[in-house]
């Protein structure tokens, strides 16, 4: 953590340091600091030249995918919007994949092969492995349609904040009016034009004051395409686009969390859920050299997840039985809820234990 904060903090202040003496009109004196942010900006820049030459192929595949997923004039409008999204702006400390949102889709689709030719990150413990693989190998359309989806909205919550801590959020037609045409679809005009405007980074979410509310990306594409005509979207897709950015919300193990967003769904829907969480956040790259997705909070989403399916087993095993007292069950329960480690205990010795010490 110490070393990716090092780096942000290095490009930050040379960013802000490059501001300040362009329009002072002097050159900044050589520092640490700025050479190491220097460094980075090299690699950016030869990233972004890389990027240039190989978008239009990228996109011309991406786009035969969509055609061939979502088929017919009545879809038109949706294949539309989807090709849109490509064009969406990445900036800052979250993914470096590349300039535009075609990276992070094709990614996902390397992520989605990857996992069905049993290839995971380190981070995914081996019986979610066995589970995740097992998915994208029964319905492998299912997986590439949510990838076109569940970002489509992105372009509809943009909010850039700036050097200066400064925020701002708009429209889709407001980001178009307001950059460079070149630099709607060229990484190296995008990034000149990030840098330009002092901008740290980019999200994909909005707070719309009091009558608007907040606005997330994920829950907003829900709304749309469940009111999109002509599209047959299942429920279980629905849930994976709303809740594709759970895992950031765990930082630790909090198997009640997992309850508020998971414990309503069926078995397979909270499989699938996970899954498509863990498509997309291992296709979101930070800023370490070299980029990687960090998937601190997938980790503790999943071993949320086996801890409190365990203390689901537990309590169903022992809640009815005449030796067992349900007062000192809920209490021991509550107390295992606490860990914020995975339960390692073999299940059946863990119900042992706890019927043992919870005896009338």
């Amino acid at each position: 953590m110490a070393e990716r904060y090092s780096f942000e903090k290095a490009e930050d202040e040379a960013g802000q340091v490059q501001e300040g003496f362009r329009r002072a009109g002097v050159a900044h004196p050589s520092s640490e600091i700025y050479e190491k942010a220097s460094r980075i900006e090299t690699e950016l820049d030869a990233r972004a030249e890389q990027e240039a030459k190989e978008r239009p192929e990228r996109i011309q595949k991406l786009m035969a995918r969509v055609d061939a997923l979502f088929p017919g004039q009545g879809l038109h409008s949706l294949r539309e919007e989807i090709r849109a999204s490509f064009d969406v702006p990445q900036f800052g400390a979250y993914h470096n994949e590349g300039s535009f949102m075609d990276t992070h889709l094709d990614l996902m689709r390397t992520r989605i092969k990857e996992m069905s030719d049993g290839i995971f990150d380190e981070a995914v413990p081996e019986d979610v492995r066995t589970l995740f693989a097992r998915l994208v190998r029964e319905d492998p359309e299912f997986f590439e349609k949510y990838v076109f989806l569940h970002d489509i909205r992105k372009k509809d919550c943009l909010t850039i904040t700036y050097l200066d801590g400064k925020k701002g959020s708009g429209t889709w037609q407001n980001w178009k009016d307001t950059i460079p045409a070149e630099a709607l679809a060229d990484p190296r005009a995008l990034r000149a034009y990030g840098k330009s405007a002092s901008m740290r980074g980019i999200s994909y979410f909005q707070d719309r004051g009091k009558n608007g509310g907040f606005v997330q990306h994920g829950a907003d594409a829900e709304r749309y395409l469940k009111n999109f005509r002509g599209l047959e979207v299942s429920r279980g897709m629905l849930i994976a686009i709303r809740e594709h950015e759970v895992a950031y919300q765990f930082q630790n193990i909090q198997p009640g969390t997992y309850r508020k967003h998971f414990e309503h769904l069926s078995s397979r829907e909270r499989d699938l859920a996970l899954a498509a969480t863990y498509i997309d956040s291992s296709s979101a790259l930070g800023k370490r050299r070299p980029p990687r997705a960090d998937l601190t909070g997938f980790r503790a989403l999943v071993d949320s997840k086996y801890n409190f399916e365990l203390l689901q087993r537990i309590w169903g095993a022992l809640s009815r039985r005449p030796d067992v007292n349900d007062v000192l069950l809920e209490r021991e329960l509550m107390r295992l809820e606490k860990r914020k480690e995975r339960i390692a205990d073999p299940p059946d010795d863990l119900i042992s234990r706890v019927a043992h010490e919870c005896r009338r």
